[in-house]
């Protein structure tokens, strides 16, 4: 997403400063951050089979 300038607009009327849930850049940020990380360790859990 930082560098490709239409995933971050699309995100922004999402969820940015001027959608209703109005996060700002550095919110955006450590939101996605902490989804890949649960997402990563969600992933890294996951016993084969299951």
């Amino acid at each position: 997403m930082d560098g490709d300038a239409g995933t971050r607009e699309m995100v922004d009327r999402w969820i940015g400063p001027d959608s209703s849930v109005g996060l700002t850049r550095a919110g955006i940020t450590s939101l996605y951050g902490l989804i890949l990380s649960i997402t990563a360790e969600i992933s890294t859990s996951v016993e084969p089979g299951s």
